[in-house]
């Protein structure tokens, strides 16, 4: 038996504290595993609401005969087996982490803020389904972002043996396009017109394969466009003393196990490229790197720049962007092929692993950690 702690996802602090529910023995009912970090649909008094699972424990088998069970977080209480109800579904695969619970919790307490709302920070804008009422009924209402699955059309193991009909005018034209390489259901649409029906008899007799392929908007990740990986050895200003001295206390404070250093200079003194080098160290070491920078600074001149170095490895974050190309470099970051982030302040909970530095840019001083 396991059970879960779950954040309603409703900002009041009237209900500010985890409720504890059973996880169901068998999932397949959700759309998702029940993992920490999901978002579930449970049942709330006499509606059901959405949450966050903060938690999950493993009740030994031999204690289900038992009436209370101690529960320790958020707060040790009792609990009876009997009386709890089981998670009705997950939602979503994992936002955060249970160190990413443990962070909320402790800005709910320190800034007392609902938890809900601390929550949410760790989550992309616009990801989180809503429950609504319509005709007296419940309903999950579907996130207002989410993935772009596209549907690519390959050829399949009976391509080259099939002969249309003579009649079959659009199955000709899907079959001459697929010869040239693989194409996109939506261009073939854009082209012939609904090829639904075509494809679904070619895939039924071998001709074709529908594929369905994650794309991500603003992001790529296939090495197909131009944008250089890390190149350490791509051409670099020679450091002036300063530049170099501040990139030399950097590196000793990392060596040393992390800290705190002050970099201060002018608008134009060169702050810039002290960052990118402290940022090459990093990625060489196999960790990543986190730029916060004023959003007034995050211009497209200030994007190239890191890109220009560090290439198709560096995820950009602010409010500026559409909501689903920032759904999509989040989850760019939380997929481990972001090295670098670039954004603004709320870029601090991105989903960044291994993070070895973090930079917070301000006009006139920067701080290392």
């Amino acid at each position: 038996m396991r059970i879960a702690q779950v954040i309603l996802d409703i900002q009041t602090k009237a209900l500010d504290t985890a409720y504890t529910y059973l996880v169901p023995e068998t999932e397949e009912a959700g759309d998702f595993p029940i993992e920490v970090g999901c978002t579930v649909q449970v049942p709330f008094g006499n509606r059901p609401a959405i949450g966050f699972v903060t938690s999950i424990t493993d009740i030994p088998d031999e204690g289900e005969g038992d009436d209370t069970l101690m529960v320790e977080r958020p707060e040790t209480r009792k609990v009876s087996l009997r009386k709890l109800k089981p998670i009705t579904r997950a939602l979503s695969r994992p936002f955060f982490t249970s160190v990413g619970a443990q962070c909320a919790q402790f800005l709910a307490h320190r800034y007392v803020a609902p938890l809900a709302v601390c929550i949410r920070l760790f989550t992309p804008t616009g990801s989180i389904p809503k429950m609504s009422k319509a005709n007296g009924y419940w309903q999950v209402v579907a996130p207002s972002v989410g993935e772009v699955d596209d549907r690519w059309v390959v050829r399949g193991p009976a391509f080259d043996d099939f002969e249309p009909r003579a009649t079959a005018v659009k199955q000709k034209a899907v079959l001459e396009a697929l010869a040239q390489g693989q194409v996109r259901v939506a261009e073939l649409n854009a082209e012939f017109g609904s090829v639904a029906q075509v494809l679904k008899a070619l895939q039924s007799k071998g001709v074709v394969v529908v594929e369905h392929r994650r794309r991500l908007r603003g992001v790529n990740v296939s090495g197909d466009d131009d944008s250089p990986s890390p190149d350490f050895t791509y051409p670099r200003p020679v450091l002036n003393e300063a530049q170099a001295s501040a990139v030399a206390a950097i590196s000793q404070t990392n060596a040393a196990g992390g800290g705190v250093v002050l970099v201060d200079g002018i608008t134009g003194s060169g702050k810039t490229e002290v960052y990118l080098r402290a940022i090459e160290e990093v990625l060489s070491r196999g960790r990543t790197a986190l730029v916060l920078v004023p959003e007034i600074s995050l211009t497209p001149q200030t994007v190239a720049r890191f890109r220009g170095r560090f290439g198709s490895v560096v995820a950009v974050l602010h409010s500026n962007m559409a909501a689903g190309e920032r759904f999509d470099q989040w989850d760019f970051i939380r997929s481990g092929e972001a090295r670098v982030v670039v954004g603004a302040r709320s870029a601090l909970f991105a989903p960044l692993q291994q993070a070895g530095l973090i930079v917070i840019d301000e006009e006139h001083e920067s701080s290392y950690k």
